[in-house]
């Protein structure tokens, strides 16, 4: 049996720390402001996201530059801390350079239609600084995640994902149990099976819910790709940063 309890705690955790966002969710709700819930919605995950993921990420929220030009503001930025510093460190905002970019997530309270076309727009951009980066390319092992993360859910979240016209996210999940995975052989998006696990009451004492079966693997997901992306150092250094950038600095003739 000692077996068995050390072969579930992986689930057992994740599902605790699941029930730890929504509880504190749940207090956010009761706010009036719909600017203030969407920023306490996003710092609730940032906060989880800082204690469980490998200390090599720093999570902030904030820009990332890149040759081509700067992203629009990002709710979540994920980037190599242990190689890279960021560009820029404010109180609020941080700038990272799209070599050291692993992971960009937008937060939304409620997600449908409309917003998966909004955050689609609003992720292209970043999308476009790197697809039109040749050195960017060279120098990373794969493009940066882009992940849709939702509390609420609102219409058909699958089918208004492969009806849109571009699909930019790699991983959209919904905490009401909805988790999609984009197969890039495709271009379109599958259940990731949640729908097909066992759920319910457990001989353990406690209940397994589809909707923190979603999370657990949302955030084993989320761990396994960020750690295909890598940056190759002899293609992407500070010294070569900045090299290549003081060679734009004018000076007065006199």
């Amino acid at each position: 049996m000692d077996i068995e309890r050390n072969k579930r705690l992986y689930v057992e955790l994740l599902r605790d720390n699941f029930e730890r966002i929504l509880s504190e969710l749940a207090l956010v709700y009761k706010l009036t402001h719909n600017g203030e819930k969407g920023k306490e919605a996003e710092e609730i995950l940032k906060n989880f996201l800082k204690n469980y993921l490998p200390k090599k990420y720093q999570v902030t929220s904030g820009f990332v530059h890149s040759d081509l030009g700067i992203s629009n503001q990002c709710d979540i930025l994920l980037y190599d801390a242990n190689n890279y510093p960021p560009l820029y460190s404010g109180y609020a905002n941080q700038i990272v350079h799209m070599g050291s970019l692993r992971a960009v997530i937008e937060c939304t309270m409620k997600l449908n239609k409309k917003k998966i076309e909004e955050d689609n727009r609003k992720i292209n951009h970043l999308k476009t600084l790197y697809s039109k980066d040749i050195e960017i390319q060279e120098a990373m092992s794969r493009e940066p995640l882009a992940i849709l993360f939702a509390y609420k859910s609102e219409g058909n979240v699958l089918e208004n994902l492969n009806k849109a016209e571009n699909k930019y996210f790699d991983i959209v999940f919904c905490a009401d149990g909805q988790l999609y995975i984009q197969k890039a052989e495709s271009n379109m998006y599958t259940n990731n099976l949640v729908d097909d696990v066992f759920s319910g009451e457990t001989l353990h004492g406690y209940t397994f819910t589809k909707e923190q079966h979603a999370f657990s693997l949302f955030y084993s997901y989320l761990i396994d790709n960020l750690n295909t992306i890598t940056s190759k150092y002899d293609k992407y250094n500070m010294v070569q940063e900045y090299s290549k950038s003081s060679i734009y600095v004018d000076y007065k003739k006199y």
